[in-house]
């Protein structure tokens, strides 16, 4: 999954599941609000988060939503968001096997400055794993 390491982002691609598009990564809504995206292109498997994203200070993640290029078959697509190693309390995300989105789930997970946000693939469809995931990560400061 492609991440971010808290340098200067105004956009993040994302999958809409038909064709990659650029979205505003600053200030969403309320200002001090920021997208972190999470990608993993090609064809999915159960992962260990192997992008990471430090907060670069204190943060309240708000929410949580995914978009894949190809659905799943025959199970959901599970993920999880872990700050430093725990997942947030609201996971597993699911992504419902034939869909390709998962409107954003309102959290609120605390995030210590410092911190390492990353995300983990713990399930994908039994006949078709599903491929290019797109998870969106918004948080406030």
């Amino acid at each position: 999954m492609g991440g971010y390491d808290g340098g200067s982002v105004t956009t993040a691609k994302f999958w809409n599941g038909s064709a990659w598009e650029y979205m505003n990564a600053g200030p969403k809504g309320d200002p001090g609000q920021s997208i972190i995206p999470f990608h993993r292109k090609g064809t999915l498997s159960v992962t260990v988060g192997d992008a990471v994203f430090r907060f670069p200070t204190a943060a309240l993640i708000v929410g949580v939503s995914a978009v894949v290029g190809t659905p799943s078959a025959g199970a959901p697509i599970l993920f999880d968001v872990l700050l430093d190693g725990v997942a947030i309390p609201e996971g597993p995300f699911s992504i419902l096997a034939g869909d390709t989105d998962l409107a954003e789930v309102v959290t609120a997970a605390a995030a210590a400055a410092g911190d390492h946000g990353t995300v983990d693939i713990v399930g994908v469809g039994s006949s078709v794993s599903g491929s290019d995931m797109s998870v969106m990560v918004r948080y406030t400061i």
